[in-house]
C-alpha cells in the first residue's frame, strides 16, 4: 500500500504535464476540428409523395398527423370551463 497523503514533488508534476501535452498535441492533429452541431428537423408526410418540415405544416395538417399517430385519442373532447370548478 502506498502513502496517498504524500506531498507531490515538482518532478512528479512535470512528468504528468509533459505526458499530457505530448498526448494532447498528437491527438488533436489526428482528429481535426469537430463537426458542426446540427439538430435533426422532424419531417412529416401529410400525403403520399409530399414531404414537409414540421414548421411548414398548417394547423389542420398537424392535427391530422397527430390523430394518425394517436397522440390526440387520450385528450378530452369537450371544452374547459374554469368557472365550473368546485370552490371550498
Amino acid at each position: 500500500m502506498g502513502n496517498c497523503l504524500k506531498k507531490s514533488t515538482n518532478d512528479d508534476i512535470s512528468l504528468l504535464r509533459g505526458s499530457e501535452s505530448t498526448r494532447d498535441a498528437s491527438s488533436s492533429d489526428q482528429l481535426g476540428p469537430p463537426p458542426p452541431y446540427e439538430e435533426a428537423i422532424p419531417v412529416y408526410y401529410p400525403s403520399p409523395n409530399v414531404r414537409r418540415f414540421a414548421s411548414q405544416l398548417s394547423e389542420e395538417e398537424q392535427i391530422k398527423i397527430a390523430k394518425r399517430i394517436g397522440l390526440i385519442q387520450h385528450l378530452p373532447i369537450g371544452t374547459y370551463d374554469g368557472s365550473k370548478k368546485n370552490r371550498e
